[in-house]
């Protein structure tokens, strides 16, 4: 078996951050999303909407790119955060936002 080379090494440390931020950033919507639903103030809920949408985003990006490099079990944490995330955003967006979503 061959080691791989730094710059293999680089790249799947890089992919593991990717994805590590992603999961990071769906954990950190999610509060957003929970403290806007307690408050009820408008301007609470659109924020929780922007970090959704930029989590989804960055989500989506980490299981394009990265999860090909990663464990099985990162890219399925990978895959559930995603879908907490489309709830959260259908929770906040009611449900005919799920059509904006991909």
């Amino acid at each position: 078996m061959v080691a791989p080379s730094n710059r293999q090494e680089k790249n799947l440390e890089q992919a593991r951050q990717s994805v590590q931020e992603a999961i990071l950033s769906a954990q950190q919507a999610r509060r957003v999303v929970q403290q806007a639903e307690a408050s009820l103030n408008p301007q609470d809920i659109q924020y929780a909407q922007k970090k959704l949408e930029e989590a989804i985003g960055q989500v989506q990006q980490a299981r394009q790119y990265a999860a090909p490099a990663v464990s099985t079990q990162q890219q399925l944490d990978l895959e559930q955060a995603e879908q907490m995330l489309k709830v959260q955003y259908r929770e906040v967006n009611g449900p005919e936002s799920a059509d904006s979503l991909q």
